[in-house]
């Protein structure tokens, strides 16, 4: 079980991370062929690691549905409430020494902590999810 645990675990940053490119990541909640190209990335290394387990066929296929359907509605209402708060979430302070020469030059950084904790939360739900269904 350790075993099957570790490679769930490495199977979801794969397909949630390493397979995730950024247009990917920032439309998945509003684009439905950005959200089923990730839903097919998350998907195919859990497949694998079914396989490689001798997971039976039919417990992994019902498995992998229901992570793959829970996976996809938590992406599009997480990352959807997400993009409607962080307006309010994100800030920007100015650096006054910037512009203390005469120049009318400020650095902006913008801080999204909210952003932080949103894939903290994700992440985290993601793992229960998986953990739930095939351990």
């Amino acid at each position: 079980m350790k075993t099957l645990a570790i490679l769930l675990i490495l199977a979801h940053f794969i397909g949630d991370w390493a397979l995730q490119p950024r247009w990917m990541a920032t439309s998945k909640h509003r684009d439905p062929f950005a959200l089923a190209m990730h839903l097919f990335n998350v998907s195919w290394p859990l497949a694998f690691i079914c396989l490689a387990m001798g997971i039976p066929l039919h417990v992994a296929l019902m498995a992998l549905i229901m992570n793959t359907v829970l996976h996809g509605v938590q992406d599009t209402v997480l990352w959807r409430v997400y993009a409607e708060v962080r307006g309010d979430a994100a800030y920007e302070k100015t650096n006054p020494a910037w512009g203390s020469s005469g120049s009318s030059a400020r650095l902006v950084v913008k801080h999204d902590y909210g952003f932080y904790t949103t894939i903290a939360i994700d992440q985290a739900l993601h793992l229960v999810i998986l953990f739930l269904l095939f351990l």
